[in-house]
C-alpha cells in the first residue's frame, strides 16, 4: 500500500501548512537545492514558507546596527527563498516534546525577538522568504519538485542543520534514503 504522502496526486488534493517541503534532489535552482522549507501557509491563494536549513555566514547584529549591543547580536542568519530578500524576518522555532508539534512564530517584532533571547527560545533571522502563486506549489507537488513531510524534532536543533535535509529524506522511506545519495552535481560525475 502506498503512503498517501508519498503519492504525488494525493499530495495536490490538499494543502498542507505546518508541514514540511523537502527538495527533490532533481532540483537545482540555488534557492532552494537540498531545501527543507516550513510552510507557514498554504491554502488556495498560494503558499509561504521559510528554508530552515540555509544558514548565512552573518548574525542579525552585522545586519541591524541597533542590534550590535544587545542579545539579538548573536541571533543567525538565514536565507529564507528568494521572495522580498530585502526584508528581514524574525521568528521563534519550538519543538514541544509533550505533543510533538512544532511551533513556528514569524513576523516578530525586534522588540519580541529580543525578548524571546532573553527567555532563552530559538530565535533565528531569515532574509526573504519562499512563496508560491495560486496552484504553483501543487503543480509542483504534482512534478514530485518537492515532498511533504511531517516536522520532525531536528528541524528545531540548531546542531542538526548541516544535515538536516538528509535526516528527513532518510526518515521518510528507504527510496528517499537513496535519493540522498544523489550528488550535488551529478553531471560532473
Amino acid at each position: 500500500m502506498t503512503d498517501p504522502e508519498d503519492d504525488p496526486l494525493s499530495q495536490t488534493t490538499s494543502y498542507h501548512p505546518g508541514q514540511l517541503l523537502l527538495a527533490s534532489p532533481a532540483l537545482r535552482d540555488s534557492n532552494f537545492m537540498r531545501a527543507v522549507i516550513f510552510l507557514t501557509e498554504h491554502n488556495p491563494e498560494g503558499a509561504h514558507g521559510f528554508v530552515l536549513n540555509m544558514p548565512i555566514d552573518t548574525t542579525a547584529g552585522h545586519l541591524l546596527p541597533d542590534a550590535e549591543d544587545s542579545e539579538l547580536a548573536d541571533v543567525p542568519v538565514f536565507h529564507g527563498g528568494p521572495v522580498a530578500i530585502d526584508k528581514l524576518t524574525f521568528a521563534r522555532l519550538q519543538w514541544n516534546e509533550d505533543t510533538m508539534t512544532f511551533v513556528f512564530e514569524s513576523q516578530l517584532s525586534a522588540e519580541d525577538a529580543l525578548e524571546g533571547c532573553r527567555l532563552g527560545d530559538d530565535i533565528r533571522a531569515f532574509i526573504g522568504y519562499a512563496g508560491w502563486t495560486e496552484g504553483q506549489l501543487e503543480n509542483e507537488l504534482a512534478e514530485t519538485t518537492w515532498y511533504t513531510h511531517l516536522p520532525e524534532s531536528a528541524i528545531a536543533d540548531q546542531n542538526a542543520i548541516p544535515l538536516l535535509w538528509t535526516t528527513l529524506m532518510n526518515s521518510k522511506s528507504p527510496i528517499h534514503e537513496l535519493m540522498t545519495r544523489t550528488p550535488h552535481r551529478p553531471e560532473l560525475n
